[in-house]
């Protein structure tokens, strides 16, 4: 890649999580974003962190497919966070606040405060006359945060922060944010782990890594109870999945029939985590008006997802990627209309400088 970011054009924002390391770089004009490349490219073994070899072969596809500059902006995995909610004392100085912060978080995960990299902000106020407020601390361990960073800039490329996803698909959705009822989910349909995020008058209030429910758990089983192969699988799930606009030989066939029946009991699971999740966000912070859910990630790509869903939890569900909130031009609308990409657009948003 070129040495300079090109011109009027945004960090590389990079989600390395799951099967595909995914990417978006922007330009701006006025209000409107506009994505100048993007990309979507699978990774050898999902079941291995990045390591340098894999980034230099990235490092050349992503100057193939238009991307300039070598700044870029990570997300660590959702499944690497550490959280907690954290009562402040009723006399706590601003300036203590990362520090209570840090105790709190270190001691609910049981480890060394000087380990974590920690990020922390204000939740809105509840009624409670004992406390000056409450604080969401999202953090990562130090040693994994490094590596990360050295693997990348051992390629060469430049990286001006690490995000964290919440705020990264709150920042890519910013335009479905507002409106009467400005609370709502986000819901991360991610390969080796799910993610449920509550945002609140445009504060993420709520996060949650729902670990046992990443998509790679629906592939391994449907792939080992009917005994198909990984290409196999990837077609029936991502390409037919609950669909009801299936030709008259498809859907009388018994092998999509009992696939059909894999994927409703996945989703099911996931409405269930989803449902506690947002009752328990909308009691503490959005007067129970949580009645949106958006999707993104690898899943909500799955034919009748989004239906299927509202269904199951009463609420309305959308996908979002980048063509519902940038513009491209008409070569890239196919990559950007997947919604795997979406945490992607989020990181090249971030406001690193």
């Amino acid at each position: 890649m070129s040495g300079l970011r090109g011109s009027g054009r945004s960090p590389i924002g990079i989600d390395p999580a799951g099967r595909f390391v995914n990417a978006v770089q922007l330009s701006r004009t006025g209000n409107r974003w506009r994505v100048e490349a993007a990309a979507s490219i699978p990774r050898p073994d999902s079941e291995l962190p990045v390591d340098v070899e894999e980034l230099a072969w990235l490092e050349g596809v992503l100057s193939r497919q238009g991307f300039r500059g070598r700044d870029v902006v990570l997300a660590m995995p959702s499944e690497r966070l550490l959280t907690a909610v954290v009562d402040l004392p009723s006399r706590a100085a601003a300036a203590s606040v990362a520090q209570i912060a840090r105790a709190e978080l270190a001691a609910a995960h049981k480890c060394d405060p000087q380990s974590l990299e920690l990020a922390c902000w204000h939740l809105p106020e509840r009624a409670r006359a004992n406390s000056s407020g409450r604080v969401l601390a999202v953090g990562c361990r130090q040693d994994e945060a490094s590596r990360l960073v050295d693997i990348f800039e051992a390629v060469g490329m430049r990286v001006g922060a690490i995000d964290i996803p919440s705020w990264a698909i709150a920042r890519a959705c910013t335009p479905f944010l507002g409106g009467p009822a400005p609370s709502v989910a986000l819901l991360n349909m991610g390969w080796q782990a799910a993610a449920i995020v509550i945002v609140c008058a445009e504060v993420v209030v709520y996060e949650r890594a729902l670990t046992e429910h990443g998509l790679n758990r629906l592939y391994l089983a449907v792939a080992d109870q009917h005994e198909l192969d990984n290409d196999v699988t990837d077609h029936i799930v991502s390409e037919i999945g609950i669909s009801s606009d299936l030709p008259q030989d498809q859907a009388q066939s018994d092998l999509l029939k009992l696939v059909r029946g894999d994927i409703i009991n996945y989703l099911d699971n996931l409405a269930s985590e989803v449902r506690l999740s947002v009752s328990y966000g909308s009691q503490e912070y959005a007067d129970g008006a949580v009645a949106r859910l958006i999707i993104h990630g690898e899943g909500a790509s799955m034919p009748g997802v989004a239906a299927y869903l509202s269904s199951r939890l009463d609420m309305k569900v959308r996908t979002v990627a980048p063509t519902h909130v940038a513009d491209c031009s008409p070569s890239l609308s196919e990559i950007c209309g997947l919604p795997v990409l979406s945490t992607a657009l989020g990181l090249a948003q971030h406001p690193e400088k």
